[in-house]
């Protein structure tokens, strides 16, 4: 595949390819009167040929064949995207997007997707703002505004705004805490069950955009460390009616989950021992638990969970990641020392913070082989990553 800047001639190649889009491959989720509405087979040309140039437009071919366009203006609002039908399914749309996503990192990228084209950009990180009807001759047509948060503010999410003071807090903690033993991990949250989701309350934010997240067209959801649930009751708010499957150490937690949903498939298990299937999720979610665990291990486990996916399906991380490399080794190596100490075996699971960085831990996915690995934000600490399986 090649991509290119767009060319005049391009225009009228263009016209048809988007006509035979819109009636081929849209035609599954709309009206032949609402596809001759959105596109007639008249368009004008010379009004099309201006805006592609006042935009930046793409053109991706195959063997010398155009194989789709897309445009994007200076606020960030992504015009059109068309693959010609021959070509669906082979990453043309995708190339073209990032591209398209990359001219302007310090804007949030807008679409206006239709049925057929939401679950894409759902699964590139887009989220839906509202669905609208909009009128094409007289017809009306729905479609979503969506919106991408900049890719600026996704290289440079700030985790934490003062790493001095911080460190500091952090350093004294460990200072004060030094006689503190470890706790095994499934004793230290059956010990707090009671107040498990009082104390992580402190999250609602991130756990309201982790239901806003999720792709709404996913039929069959993983939940890594789904404890009570509670991203689980802001995915089913967010209208997501999918089949959830969730596993966990914790069996008096899983109790708490089934009284909620009890349409939620519950697993009782190591999820690092378990068998996570193959090619069986449209996403896979984990909301703070997996700082806990060795890069290693969590390497493992990252490529059960693309194994788990189904092509193009999402990994959704938020976690607890380490502000700076200092962090990282300072609580791996106090984690190691206590561990040698108290003699706990390194198979032996104790509740110990040891996040990594977000280079490391997305560099970790990459090489569980996701693509489109993005830092997407930070809220109340809790940081965002998402993978894809391509």
């Amino acid at each position: 595949m090649e991509i290119r800047e767009y060319q005049p001639e391009d225009c009228k190649v263009f016209a048809e390819l988007f006509y035979n889009t819109v009636h081929s491959v849209n035609a599954r989720h709309y009206t032949q009167q609402q596809l001759e509405a959105w596109a007639d087979g008249k368009p004008d040309i010379d009004a099309w040929d201006e805006s592609f140039r006042r935009h930046y437009t793409l053109t991706a071919l195959i063997d010398g064949k155009i194989a789709g366009f897309g445009d994007v203006d200076d606020t960030g609002y992504l015009d059109r995207l068309y693959v010609h039908r021959d070509y669906q399914g082979r990453g043309v749309a995708s190339a073209l997007c990032s591209m398209l996503e990359s001219r302007y990192p310090d804007n949030d990228i807008t679409a206006h997707a239709s049925i057929t084209a939401r679950p894409f950009f759902e699964k590139r990180g887009y989220r839906m703002v509202r669905e609208q009807q909009v009128e094409r001759k007289g017809t009306m047509l729905t479609n979503f505004v969506m919106v991408k948060p900049a890719l600026s503010g996704i290289t440079e999410v700030i985790i934490r705004s003062n790493i001095d003071s911080y460190m500091k807090e952090l350093k004294n903690w460990l200072s004060d805490t030094q006689d503190v033993k470890l706790e095994e991990m499934s004793d230290f949250f059956k010990a707090r069950l009671g107040e498990y989701e009082e104390h992580m309350a402190v999250w609602k934010k991130a756990y309201e955009y982790m239901g806003q997240i999720v792709p709404g067209s996913c039929r069959n959801i993983l939940d890594l460390g789904c404890g009570t649930g509670l991203e689980i009751d802001e995915i089913r708010k967010a209208g997501n009616k999918g089949k959830i499957t969730g596993i966990d150490m914790s069996e008096d937690m899983l109790g708490l989950l089934q009284q909620k949903h009890k349409d939620v498939h519950t697993i009782c298990a190591d999820y690092f021992q378990y068998d996570l299937g193959s090619d069986i999720y449209d996403a896979a979610v984990s909301f703070e638990s997996l700082h806990h665990f060795k890069p290693e291990k969590k390497e493992e486990l990252f490529k059960k969970i693309y194994r788990s996916l189904r092509q193009g399906g999402i990994y959704i991380e938020a976690d607890y990641i380490a502000c700076c490399e200092e962090e990282e080794e300072l609580l791996m190596e106090v984690c190691d020392s206590k561990r040698k100490k108290e003699q706990i075996p390194d198979n032996v699971f104790v509740h110990f913070d040891i996040p990594l960085t977000a280079g490391h831990e997305m560099e970790l996915l990459r090489n569980a082989g996701f693509e489109d690995v993005h830092l997407v934000c930070s809220i109340e600490g809790a940081a965002f990553i998402t993978g894809i399986k391509r």
